[in-house]
């Protein structure tokens, strides 16, 4: 039997979303660079993005769906009118578990209720279809 190290079903879900990296100083974050993202599969507890090689384990990101940008710097971005995601979620904050280029592995940290269940709902939808589309197959 195969050993599944992962507690959350993991869905192909792609989709855009800008990123902050910050350090936290004196209890308050510090933003650093902001870049944008691209889901390559998507669970409650991370996420599986392309990267462009900056990202280390360690570091923190916070994540902003196109709705959520609040930042001066994120609104005038010119990344953020590219962002065409349908996804809407609250920030979230992940730290980057691994990398391997062009790949990396996010853990959410803090991830509202609300985001887990829209997350969970997505997945589990996207999850359904793709075993009854294996199964039609067989």
């Amino acid at each position: 039997m195969e050993n599944n190290r992962r507690q959350n079903i993991r869905s192909k879900i792609v989709t855009r979303m800008c990123a902050l990296g910050f350090i936290e100083e004196n209890e308050q974050r510090v933003y650093q660079d902001c870049f944008p993202l691209k889901t390559i599969d998507l669970s409650e507890g991370g996420a599986r993005i392309l990267h462009d090689g900056l990202l280390k384990p360690g570091d923190k990101i916070e994540l902003r769906t196109k709705d959520k940008l609040s930042l001066r710097r994120c609104i005038d971005c010119k990344y953020a009118m590219q962002n065409r995601s349908a996804l809407v979620l609250e920030p979230a904050t992940a730290i980057v578990v691994w990398t391997n280029r062009p790949y990396a592995g996010i853990r959410f940290e803090h991830l509202s209720n609300k985001n887990k269940q829209i997350i969970g709902s997505i997945v589990w939808k996207k999850h359904i279809k793709d075993v009854r589309l294996q199964r039609a197959s067989i």
